[in-house]
């Protein structure tokens, strides 16, 4: 019996361009080549971040998932960040998927089977999603130190009340 699957790209600002959506693509193909799968749709969210799966695409990826979960048996993505960065929220989605509608996620390029009974693909989909999002907890640390940084090198107060005495 042939394989269905539906795959979830995704770009997280501006910045970034097509090209990123292109390589998750030609990274995806090259999987469902290979393993043989049947490609039933494909979902893409641009300039969309991963901090909540409040994005466009992927509530309609959520929306086919509950109408045609009997005809997807995968879902494909290049890498587990793509999805999600917040690793809590992911472990719940992917318990969903694949407890409620028998639906399997694929990190394509980290060779990650997602299945949450197995221990040893759980441990190593959790270890990748934890990455991402200490990745984008140091992002955040940076880009406030960066302006930390700033505003005090201009001579600008920096915290959020002025001391007792001063005006903002």
């Amino acid at each position: 019996m042939e394989k269905r699957a539906i795959r979830y790209l995704r770009f997280s600002d501006k910045k970034q361009s097509e090209n990123s959506i292109e390589r998750q693509r030609v990274v995806t193909d090259h999987y469902i080549e290979f393993h043989k799968i049947n490609l039933v749709d494909t979902f893409i969210d641009r300039g969309k971040s991963a901090k909540t799966f409040d994005r466009p695409d992927f509530i309609k990826l959520q929306e086919f998932i509950g109408l045609y979960h009997k005809n997807v048996d995968y879902l494909l993505v290049d890498q587990m960040d793509r999805f999600s960065r917040d690793a809590g929220e992911v472990m719940s989605m992917v318990k969903t998927l694949q407890s409620k509608y028998g639906i399997q996620i694929i990190s394509v390029s980290e060779g990650i089977e997602f299945d949450y009974n197995t221990p040893g693909s759980f441990f190593r989909a959790g270890l990748q999603l934890l990455l991402a999002e200490e990745d984008n907890i140091n992002r955040i640390i940076k880009i406030r130190s960066g302006l930390y940084s700033k505003k005090t090198k201009e001579g600008k107060f920096v915290f959020g009340i002025s001391p007792f005495g001063y005006k903002k």
